[in-house]
Order: structure tokens, then sequence, then C-alpha cells
């Protein structure tokens, strides 16, 4: 069962006082955490190895302390990836909000009174905030399971509002003038002002318009959070010793590690699938008469293994058999790693299936054949030097696993 969102949320303590920025290393306090219990974290290198333990303490020297198998062990940060903390996800609070940043952060939460620049949020793992408008690509707003609708399309030249349900979508062109506690006050392209409710109105999303991005601030650590919230930032230090977050689209807000997934740092030289944005995508069904099926990304993967020892499903992309998807290899990636794994569905086997990587056209790997609800299979290719594009392509061996999906955790270049 899940935690409340409401019960953690008010365990949470907003930082008050201004912060001044500084070297990450020499701000990661052991003050911080101490005198909590120790947490079962998997800690990720850059060269794609786990270690799990118990998080004992987070030092001022720059190094991570984990007790594993009853041995003390450092851990300098630059040899650390990322650190995944081994706690249940929350339920999301129902008719909340999801606001989805330009350069891909994602919080939700529940909305407050803005005003005509900024958007005012409380969230699980940061408490309340309020951001600029410019910073936003996307307000939705979500139901009473707390799930969102897909918009269709991609954002114009105008702030699109959008009203309907699950089956029914109507969009209107114009401007968002302020979000609101449970309304959206919004101008027509006609120049009709109007205030939306979010429930009486069966307001779904405002989409702002592309010209409006504001390129984010340079970060340093990426915190994931049990909602799903995910902020880009620093980490700096209260004058009290304990851990603080400046995020990188304004506002700052204590770190409670009860609420946090995962802590991700970018100068590691990991970039995972689910920050980069695909060139190309294409699924061709087993069956002509079949639709389509899109790719799942970090949040809509389905439930992760726990077991200790394994890859956490915390991150990573879910590609359908028979479909193949193009990134931009990232500047410096030398290697692509990842985990793989077919699932079973409803008890049933779907059969047999492997990934085959392509680079500029080039196939540079096939993995093994690996059957349905077997155990993760390891995948790491090295990238031919000059190579600008790396293709997946998730391939069915079997009709019965026509309809399937080939997991791949943690999928990332380094």
């Amino acid at each position: 069962m899940s935690t409340s969102w409401s019960k953690v949320a008010g365990g949470l303590t907003t930082l008050m006082a201004s912060l001044g920025r500084g070297a990450l290393a020499g701000l990661l306090v052991a003050a911080s955490w101490r005198g909590q219990s120790p947490a079962l974290v998997h800690l990720e290198h850059p060269d794609g190895r786990m270690s799990v333990g118990q998080l004992l303490e987070w030092g001022a020297d720059g190094r991570l302390s984990l007790e594993m198998a009853g041995t003390r062990t450092h851990f300098p940060l630059s040899e650390v990836a990322s650190v995944s903390f081994s706690q249940p996800r929350v339920a999301r609070p129902s008719n909340g909000a999801l606001l989805v940043f330009h350069g891909g952060d994602r919080l939700w939460g529940t909305l407050d009174d803005g005003n005509f620049d900024e958007v005012a949020i409380t969230t699980l793992g940061l408490g309340s905030l309020r951001v600029l408008i410019d910073h936003l690509a996307v307000v939705q707003f979500s139901g009473p399971d707390g799930g969102v609708v897909p918009l269709p399309g991609e954002a114009s030249d105008e702030d699109e509002l959008f009203l309907g349900t699950k089956t029914r979508v109507d969009r209107l062109p114009g401007e968002l003038l302020k979000v609101v506690r449970g309304a959206v006050v919004f101008t027509s392209a006609a120049g009709n002002e109007r205030r939306f409710g979010t429930v009486s109105d069966q307001v779904l999303a405002v989409r702002l318009a592309k010209s409006d991005r504001t390129p984010p601030a340079a970060v340093g650590v990426v915190c994931s959070f049990r909602d799903g919230s995910r902020a880009s930032g620093t980490i700096v230090a209260k004058p009290d010793g304990g851990l603080a977050f400046q995020l990188a689209v304004g506002g700052e807000a204590t770190l409670d590690r009860n609420t946090l997934s995962a802590i991700e740092f970018r100068a590691s030289g990991v970039t995972a699938l689910g920050d980069l944005t695909p060139l190309r995508y294409q699924h061709e069904p087993f069956f002509p008469e079949a639709q389509p099926a899109m790719w799942l990304c970090d949040d809509a993967l389905p439930v992760r293994p726990t077991a200790p020892g394994t890859r956490p499903w915390r991150r990573g992309l879910g590609l359908p058999l028979g479909a193949k998807i193009t990134y931009a290899i990232p500047n410096g990636a030398t290697r692509f790693t990842t985990e793989i794994r077919l699932p079973e569905a409803r008890g049933a086997a779907l059969g047999r299936a492997r990934l085959c990587i392509f680079a500029d056209g080039h196939s540079v790997s096939e993995s093994e054949t690996i059957a349905a609800g077997g155990i993760g299979l390891p995948v790491q290719v090295a990238l031919p030097a000059g190579a600008r594009e790396l293709e997946l392509y998730a391939e069915g061996l079997d009709i019965v696993g026509s309809g399937g999906r080939l997991l791949l955790a943690s999928a990332s270049f380094r």
C-alpha cells in the first residue's frame, strides 16, 4: 500500500533563509542526515557497476559512506553516478497538478494562487514554491486518480487550453494569464478573458507557446522524488548544517531523505535516455491491422524489481517489440549500457526477444536472446569513434510475443 502524499508532505519544512552557492562536494555535510536510521541504497558508478548497502553518512569531505556486508566503505563523489533510495512510491494528490519545465524537470503537487508571472505549487519533496511561467512548457491537471491525460500534437506559436475528458479533448488557442487555486485565467484568440474552473470546466492542461522557451540554468544534480517529481539544481548548505536544494528554475527547499527516490550527479558523465528527446521513432506491429504503440519512459515504466543486488528499474525505456528509436549520441560518450528484460503478461510468457543496436545505420551489437520472465541481461556497447546517432531496435522472435515490450533498465550513455 502506498504512503499518502499528504502524510509525508506534512513532515516537510521549507528553507526560510537565503542561501549562497558553493562547491558541491564541500557542501555535502555529515550533519544533514546523521541521526536518521540508515537507508538501503543502490549506488551506481560511472562505469555501470552497482554497490548496494546502508547509507550511513554523506560526509563534509565529499564522500558517501555505505555499510556493505558489515564493512563500512567510503566512495568519493567522483565514483558516484547516482544514488537510488529503496523506498516505495507514494500516491499523488487527487485533483492536483503536474508542472513540466522546458529543461525536463517535472513537479507534481497542489496549486496555490499564482499571479501573472508565477505559478505557486506545494510539492511532496520541496514544500511550497513559486516558479516563473516563462520556465514552464505545460501545466497539467490530474483527476481523482492522480493521473493526467496525454496531450495531442506539439507546442504551437500560441498558448493552448485543453478541455475535455480522457476520450474527448478540445483545444482553445489564446494566452495564459495566470493559474490560481482551482482555476485558470485564459484569454482566447478573439480576446475574450475567462476564468475556467479546473473541475467544473474540465480543464486538462495549458500548454505554453513554444516561443516562450527559457533555457534552464546549469545544474549539478537531479533529484527524483517518491511521487515522480524530478528537479535539477545545486545542493547547498544551510547554516544549521542541513542539506538544501536550490532549483535551477528558481526556489529553494530543504532536502528530506524520506521523500527522495534518487539523486543523480551530472558531472559523472552519465546521460540517461530519459533526459534526451528521441530523433526518430517507428513501430511496425507484427499484425498490420494493429495500431502502433508508443515507447514508455521512466515514470511510465511498470513496477521495478527490488531484489538486493539487482539493477533498480527507477529509470529506463520500455520499447514495444518491433519498434525502433533513435537518439543523438551526447558529446564525449564512448559507451551505451543497459540491462534488458522481457516481462510476463498476466502470468503467460510472451516469447523471446533481443535488442539490436545500430550506430549511424551500421550494426554494432545484437544481444543474446532473452525469454519472458527471465533474469535481466546486461548490455554494454562501445560506440564507434565519431558516431553521431544510436538506434535501438526491439526485435520480437515469436508471434506470441508480438504484443510485448522490451524493458531497458538504466539505459544510458557514458
